[in-house]
């Protein structure tokens, strides 16, 4: 009834398959449902957490949409998705290097997305940097392909009327893409393809945004940050300031 794959450098914990299945059976009407998950390096050693704190433990749609507009909010390496739901979608999109995210999107005007207790896997991240330059260009191709037919689609099928937080979605995204365009193809050499790149994503930026494109094409590094990320900096800066506030007091008071 669940289908769950798992890349091969990623390891499922012992508890993987008992909270998954123990999930859907609390909640019939989900037809996807996702995990918490450890970051390990290449010699599997936990440098990070994902722990999906920002969702709620059950979505349903059209939010199960909108939540996944910026990136995927499920992980590759935690999650199961029911049969016949992917089916019906007709299983991963044909695209290179984000067909997860693709078959979020379109599970996305079916059903409850619910969130499992964690961690129950292991997802290994930046240990291949060799691989950065073609899964750039690869992640780019697929945008396009997400941009222009999976999410109007889904929130065509959804019924979505206010197109503004999709355009809105889109064009952080082409920003965020400028960003790591930026980061990633610095050298001389890489000029036009920077060029090509800004040029393909020009159509979703804004006025004020072409001064980001002009800083690109010269060769600068941008960079790009969210909403969320930036309260989550806010939040962690003013627990800094409290946590050292209270050991001055503490320090004064001894």
């Amino acid at each position: 009834d669940w289908i769950s794959l798992l890349s091969s450098d990623d390891v499922a914990l012992p508890c993987f398959v008992e909270k998954l299945l123990d999930t859907a059976g609390k909640y019939p009407d989900a037809i996807l449902l996702r995990g918490p998950f450890e970051v390990i390096d290449g010699q599997g050693t936990v440098i990070d957490h994902g722990g999906l704190w920002s969702l709620a433990k059950v979505t349903r749609p059209p939010q199960t949409l909108f939540e996944q507009l910026l990136s995927p909010k499920v992980s590759f390496a935690a999650f199961a998705v029911r049969r016949t739901a992917f089916n019906m979608v007709g299983g991963f999109p044909e695209l290179k290097f984000t067909a997860d995210w693709g078959l979020w999107l379109r599970l996305s005007a079916l059903g409850s997305f619910v969130k499992a207790p964690g961690p129950i896997s292991q997802y290994r991240r930046d240990y291949r940097p060799e691989l950065s330059r073609q899964r750039m260009l690869d992640a780019i191709d697929d945008e396009a392909i997400v941009t222009s037919t999976i999410i109007p689609a889904v929130s065509e099928r959804l019924g979505v009327a206010d197109a503004s937080c999709i355009q809105k979605s889109d064009r952080l995204r082409a920003i965020r893409i400028l960003s790591d365009n930026s980061r990633i193809f610095r050298s001389p050499d890489d000029a036009a393809l920077r060029k090509s790149i800004c040029d393909e994503l020009a159509a979703r930026l804004s006025r004020k945004d072409f001064a980001l494109i002009r800083a690109v094409h010269a060769g600068k590094e941008i960079g790009y940050e969210t909403s969320m990320q930036r309260f989550r900096r806010r939040i962690r800066s003013v627990i800094g300031r409290l946590c050292l506030a209270n050991w001055l007091r503490l320090v004064g008071n001894a």
